[in-house]
């Protein structure tokens, strides 16, 4: 878990990010990771990461350091275009065969959450079907067959259901052509972690099974672990920042599985932005000044009580609408527009004091929480600035070495630039 923000305008992006990171199901926290990179290091770009930090398999933090020693010195003239480098170099190094053991492992706990869905259904329905039968007027074998009837009856239920909610899922166009190849490469592994994790069961229900595979990819959903790239920053002719961001979920028989890629971009019309990542709840109670689920509570409420001057389902609908558009104005007006009307004007340096203050502000709140996610922000925040002339600077950073101790590092991270100056301010000292 995380929190990370941008904040930009016209003059530069701030981009801020905690520490913490949760293993073994959320049983330990470390306050040490590292979420924020430098994309180029001679170039304004610069690249955020959140959920998971690992991308089939391979440290995120490696790939990244990887691909920009592949981009070295070149450049691109739109943010955008360092995008779509960054996406094919992911399809270019991660499409291998490596890519289906990577899904197998989607595929293997997603049959484990229909064997678990199978079991908690049947042991209801057993359960009802006892405590209503009549004893001792059916015989043994009956209830036995009444109960083998139920079983069967869960499986095809909790298959059915999983079927039809990845079937109301819009298609993914780059692998809707694809359903067939994907079930023909791995329907034998799929039979063989069906037969067992859930059992013997029917041929149309495996076939069911395997489609929900297939639609895994097919499909655009928010299921299972993802990692979140954010990349922002100036191309060569970019005059304002830009920051894209996706969810990634791995590369699959050549391609990469994403979600459509957001794309936020400063202009004379919107001077200004503050966008979050991962957990944002505390940032945008701060930017509306209600809390989302509150207010969500209080429309829901609407629904259960009828009054006097509006007693059907109608009016209570224009009756939530009107409250939400009240709240919505509200909050515009005292909250929204005069901290965007700050973030406009602010300075360089102010951009920078406002995105690490969101994030240590939720860091804060998750700490006085006392719940499964007090730790899951924290540790000391990262914070860098972009602009167009001086390009990724860092305003706050954390190392795990002592700098002073360590100035091979600041060397090798220019290596062959800081071979070139020296070589060429010794040149000018022998003229």
């Amino acid at each position: 878990m995380t929190t990370e923000i941008a904040v930009m305008n016209k003059s530069a992006i701030s981009l801020a990010a905690d520490s913490a990171v949760t293993i073994g199901g959320g049983n330990k926290f470390y306050n040490t990771a590292n979420k924020l990179f430098t994309l180029s290091k001679y170039h304004p770009i610069g690249i955020m990461v959140y959920s998971n930090a690992e991308f089939m398999g391979y440290p995120v933090e490696t790939i990244i350091k990887e691909y920009r020693k592949k981009l070295g010195e070149k450049f691109f003239d739109t943010l955008e275009e360092y995008w779509d480098d960054f996406v094919k170099y992911i399809e270019e190094n991660f499409s291998s065969e490596f890519g289906v053991e990577d899904l197998m492992v989607k595929v293997y706990a997603l049959i484990n959450a229909l064997d678990k869905a199978i079991k908690d259904c049947a042991e209801t329905k057993i359960e009802n079907y006892i405590n209503n039968s009549s004893g001792d007027d059916e015989s043994f074998e009956h209830k036995q067959g009444k109960i083998k009837e139920i079983a069967s009856e869960s499986i095809s239920q909790v298959i059915s259901g999983m079927y039809n909610e990845y079937r109301s899922y819009k298609d993914d166009n780059n692998f809707s052509d694809k359903s067939e190849h994907i079930k023909s490469t791995i329907r034998e592994k799929v039979v063989s972690i069906i037969s067992s994790t859930i059992g013997s069961i029917d041929e149309s229900n495996i076939e069911k099974i395997l489609d929900i595979v297939a639609m895994v990819l097919t499909k655009k959903h928010s299921n299972g672990p993802r990692t979140g790239i954010v990349i922002a920053g100036f191309g060569e002719k970019d005059l304002f920042p830009k920051l894209v961001n996706a969810n990634f979920m791995g590369v699959y028989f050549g391609v990469l599985k994403r979600d459509d890629s957001t794309v936020n971009v400063i202009n004379n019309k919107n001077a200004a932005t503050i966008i979050p990542f991962a957990q944002d709840d505390v940032i945008s109670t701060f930017m509306t000044g209600i809390d989302q689920e509150l207010q969500k509570n209080i429309l829901d409420t609407i629904v259960k009580y009828e009054v006097d001057s509006c007693n059907n389902e109608k009016c209570i609908d224009g009756l939530k609408n009107e409250i939400k558009q009240k709240i919505d104005s509200w909050s515009r007006r005292v909250h929204i527009n005069p901290i965007m009307e700050t973030v406009e004007i602010a300075p360089k340096e102010e951009l920078a004091q406002m995105a690490e203050t969101l994030v240590n502000l939720t860091s804060f709140r998750r700490k006085l929480s006392m719940d499964a996610f007090s730790q899951s922000v924290g540790g000391p925040i990262d914070v860098a600035l972009i602009t167009k002339g001086d390009g990724f600077i860092w305003m706050k950073r954390k190392h795990y070495f002592d700098v002073n101790k360590n100035h091979h590092f600041i060397q090798n991270y220019f290596k062959n630039n800081w071979r070139d100056n020296y070589e060429f301010d010794n040149r000018e000292e022998s003229i």
